[in-house]
């Protein structure tokens, strides 16, 4: 089986209409994310004082408003101009949950092994947090409200560029052209960071491509998603993308005279070379069990009834 013949990708048959390719960005990225959600994020922290202000849970409750309306926006697009259910968008999954579930556990552990060789060689350290900011069990009760914040901001992102956009790239072009080019511009539109950072970063969407193919689904990668900021932002207390967070269980920061490239540095773990390697692991254990998966598909086709039939014909 080819990939563009999965159901995932089929899925956009069930429309009436299909976006052209160049018009999903317009939506997806242009629209939903670098217009209205730059917008409305920038218009609530004007009015609510927290236009300089990125690492408090206000903040971050904002970053949650504003995260959502990517996901309303690529939803309806999907309802009522493509005319197909939203839930094609890889979103039918009756154990979704459990998905979600496995997803934030899979996203936290491999964020921490990324940053756990710095940690144990003493180039991340225990630190303190300044003035208005909570560490250890004080910030438990906040750290736990960031979870559906995260599990927003997750999901906006998956949903933009691991369902609406890469369903459709599939559909017409290549398979690895369209993982790969989607990953490199999904790390590209993100802020700040070095060639390390972005190459890290294409890793991780190509690594969440190859498992929402191999499960037709987005609920794993959404999870995986919400699962990496929460842990690297408000568990361990690194920068998420160069962002810090005032509410953190734990407070690390690279130690005077640590390497940049091994710990991260200012941009946090997604800069560390450690984190490259982990990202390689995963990315060929998806890509191998993606192929199994597209093989088993062709030997059920092969052995199926109609085979049957036809061999005894």
């Amino acid at each position: 089986m080819r990939v563009r013949d999965l159901p995932f990708v089929r899925a956009i048959d069930e429309g009436r209409r299909r976006t052209p390719i160049w018009l999903t960005y317009v939506v997806g990225i242009l629209l939903a994310v670098l217009v209205v959600q730059v917008l409305i994020g920038a218009g609530i922290r004007l009015a609510t004082g927290h236009s300089t202000d990125l690492s408090s849970f206000a903040s971050q409750v904002i970053e949650g408003v504003t995260d959502l309306w990517p996901i309303v926006i690529v939803l309806l697009w999907v309802v009522l101009y493509e005319r197909r259910p939203a839930g094609s968008l890889g979103l039918r999954d009756r154990r979704w949950w459990a998905r979600m579930l496995v997803g934030l556990v899979l996203g936290g552990v491999l964020v921490t092994l990324g940053a756990l060789p710095s940690i144990l060689s003493g180039q991340l350290v225990v630190t303190e947090g300044g003035p208005g900011t909570l560490d250890g069990t004080a910030a438990l009760g906040l750290v736990l409200a960031t979870l559906p914040i995260w599990l927003i901001q997750g999901s906006s992102e998956e949903i933009v560029f691991r369902g609406f956009l890469l369903q459709r790239h599939l559909y017409s072009w290549p398979a690895w052209l369209a993982v790969v080019f989607l990953a490199a511009l999904f790390a590209f539109i993100h802020p700040g960071g070095n060639l390390l950072a972005k190459l890290n970063i294409t890793l991780f969407g190509i690594f969440v491509s190859l498992l929402v193919l191999r499960q037709g689904t987005l609920w794993t990668a959404m999870g995986i998603h919400a699962g990496w900021n929460m842990v690297q932002g408000n568990v361990l207390g690194i920068a998420v993308s160069g962002e810090g967070r005032d509410n953190t269980l734990v407070r690390l920061a690279p130690a005077d005279g640590s390497s940049a490239a091994l710990t991260g540095g200012e941009f946090g773990t997604e800069a560390s070379v450690y984190l490259t390697v982990v990202l390689v692991v995963v990315v060929a254990v998806a890509f191998v069990a993606l192929r199994r998966h597209l093989a088993r598909s062709d030997d059920s086709a092969a052995t199926g009834p109609a085979a049957g039939v036809a061999a005894a014909a």
